[in-house]
């Protein structure tokens, strides 16, 4: 698809310091795949709420922290400024325990030298990427691991995760192309991230680009619908007394699609989804007091 073909060439032209920059065009194959604002906020909500307001360009850092130090001494890396505090508060809330990182998307290797020097002592970096030469960045010593394949060949993630995981912590860092977003959640939530584990997509606003929306269906898409499944248990029942404790209804059992167990918390931010993982297997209960 016509997304992938533009990441890839973005990809060699990296290499060589250059860039290509798609713009939509309505002869463009992802037309049928443009992104269509909602419609339904502006109709529930007043029209203040949308007020044409401005946001002002500007050039001053807006990082600063630990994290953002490593990164900022090592070259050959590209960060919005706004995703490392994201980062620095999500990784530090799973303790001190050495964790293992899978990330899609190795590039010029300045992510994987990050966060071999910001992870707990002890800590496995695992990059994945489609480039070749990605492969130079691969450290063993310093368990930095590098493996070459398609983020969207699912026999090629299945081999990995069995290689080297279960993993802590997955980063979608990868091509960005909305299927191969979607495909690599399919791939990787179930059986590649441990639980509890966090399971992070990043550069979530080429969800409405054109160059990157080979489907209607992006990983945004997905993750708000998710926000749906995690309540499956309400769909089917339809009252509180269901779940209230010693209440003559109270359901013994119910059954909820396998995810909706496995989801404990979903996180929207600029560019940032971050999906939860903490599987349960307990109803939630109701009290009155």
């Amino acid at each position: 698809m016509l997304g992938s073909v533009l990441w890839r060439l973005n990809k060699l032209l990296a290499g060589l310091g250059l860039s290509y920059r798609v713009r939509a065009n309505p002869l463009s194959l992802e037309r049928e795949h443009l992104y269509q604002p909602p419609s339904q906020p502006a109709k529930h909500l007043s029209g203040e709420h949308f007020k044409p307001t401005r946001l002002e360009g500007t050039d001053e850092g807006q990082a600063n922290g630990e994290l953002y130090s490593i990164w900022k001494d090592i070259p050959g890396g590209h960060k919005w400024h706004h995703y490392f505090d994201i980062y620095e508060s999500t990784i530090r809330d799973l303790g001190d325990a050495p964790l293992r990182m899978l990330e899609i998307g190795v590039n010029r290797g300045g992510s994987a030298k990050m966060w071999n020097r910001f992870l707990p002592k002890g800590s496995v970096y695992l990059g994945l990427d489609i480039n070749p030469d990605c492969k130079q960045f691969e450290d063993r010593d310093n368990n930095i691991f590098v493996e070459i394949g398609d983020q969207s060949e699912p026999g090629f993630v299945s081999r990995i995760t069995k290689e080297h995981g279960p993993f802590d912590i997955i980063i979608d860092d990868g091509s960005h192309v909305c299927s191969h977003m979607v495909e690599s959640f399919n791939f990787l939530f179930d059986t590649a991230l441990k639980s509890p584990g966090v399971y992070i997509a990043e550069d979530a606003h080429s969800n409405f680009w054109p160059g990157f929306r080979d489907q209607s269906y992006s990983f945004i898409d997905l993750s708000k619908d998710l926000v749906d499944v995690l309540h499956s248990h309400y769909v089917a029942n339809d009252s509180e007394m269901y779940f209230r404790q010693g209440h003559s209804a109270h359901l013994s059992s119910a059954l909820v699609p396998k995810i909706a167990t496995q989801i404990k918390e979903i996180r929207f931010l600029d560019s940032v989804v971050i999906i939860y993982k903490n599987t349960k297997t307990k109803l939630p209960v109701s009290e009155y007091n």
